[in-house]
């Protein structure tokens, strides 16, 4: 997907941002509650 915008992302860069985000996004999602997933889907 980046690829098709020009953009040229190295796997190494996006594991790290999966190291550095991951944490905070399970914090903002953790207390949330799971929806069921749409019809077709």
């Amino acid at each position: 997907m980046m690829q098709e915008r020009g953009v040229e992302l190295d796997p190494s860069t996006i594991m790290r941002w999966v190291h550095r985000y991951a944490p905070e996004l399970e914090k903002r999602f953790a207390g949330t509650k799971a929806t069921e997933p749409a019809p077709g889907a």
